[in-house]
């Protein structure tokens, strides 16, 4: 495993089931030390340079560095998806009681190769319809200046409805960054209010089951030297397997999870399909 062994009694429950654990990677010293340079990084997916599976610096990656290899071979693995269903188990059985996840994902198949990928991410576009199955995801990626703000999520959220558990893993400290912590949300009177902070210190994990209440940003980078380095692992479902929250409101909240009405989506259709005509 790549990750030191974390217990289930490390599960924060508030303000939505996560942990935040120091002293994670187990192969931390070599994956800082092979972290890749400025330049092999792809376009941006969440960061402002990401390395997925199949980049070709990423395949050049994971054969040149051992370290590298290895972090793959167990992310896009079984053992990998079913770390997480344990880690979460008691908390997932409230929300499969509770209804708010479709179905169980304890019982659900789990494809261990690479499958969401660059140009073919998982959202309500091409979501499966015929079968449910779950499957791991790694992300390595840089933020620069502003990072949180133009991308990260791009403020308050909560990851699509797909995505079962998300997990950051931080890369080296930067001591010349202002900003780039990892902020958890509580909702008061309808309105987010910060409920935990957890600083971008090297070889620290935040990993969070993404129930309709996970809201979660980046504090906007405002001053940075270097980049901030980072790794980001998940656990999805090829289908939606959480129900959205009946109260819309509170939809509205998670951004990615919201459901706007047919006629409002239609005509955002249409002024996106205008837009592209337009070169806009």
């Amino acid at each position: 495993m790549a990750i030191r062994s974390v217990a289930h009694d490390e599960v924060i429950t508030a303000p939505y089931p996560h942990v935040a654990t120091a002293d994670t990677l187990v192969d931390y010293d070599a994956l800082n030390a092979g972290f890749p340079a400025e330049d092999r990084f792809g376009p941006q997916i969440r960061m402002h340079g990401d390395l997925t599976h199949p980049d070709p610096e990423y395949i050049r990656l994971t054969e040149e560095d051992p370290s590298y290899a290895r972090l793959h071979e167990w992310v896009y693995s079984t053992g990998f998806v079913t770390t997480f269903l344990e880690l979460f188990d008691s908390e997932i059985e409230k929300y499969v009681v509770s209804g708010d996840l479709l179905m169980d994902p304890r019982t659900l198949p789990i494809r261990p190769e690479p499958y969401e990928k660059r140009e073919e991410l998982i959202g309500y576009s091409n979501v499966t319809k015929e079968e449910a199955f779950l499957f791991p995801r790694l992300d390595i990626g840089i933020g620069k200046l502003n990072y949180g703000l133009v991308n990260g999520g791009g403020g308050v959220h909560v990851d699509n409805l797909t995505r079962l558990v998300s997990i950051l893993v931080y890369i080296d400290d930067n001591p010349d960054m202002i900003g780039g912590e990892h902020r958890l949300y509580r909702v008061e009177d309808y309105t987010p209010v910060i409920d935990k902070i957890y600083p971008a210190r090297g070889n620290f994990m935040v990993a969070s089951l993404q129930s309709n209440r996970a809201l979660h940003d980046v504090n906007p980078v405002t001053a940075i030297k270097g980049v901030r380095k980072g790794m980001y692992m998940a656990v999805s479902c090829s289908a939606e397997i959480w129900r959205p929250d009946p109260d819309v409101r509170l939809q509205k909240l998670t951004k990615s999870r919201y459901r706007p009405p047919a006629a409002i989506q239609a005509l955002r259709d249409v002024r996106k399909f205008a837009r592209k005509a337009i070169g806009l």
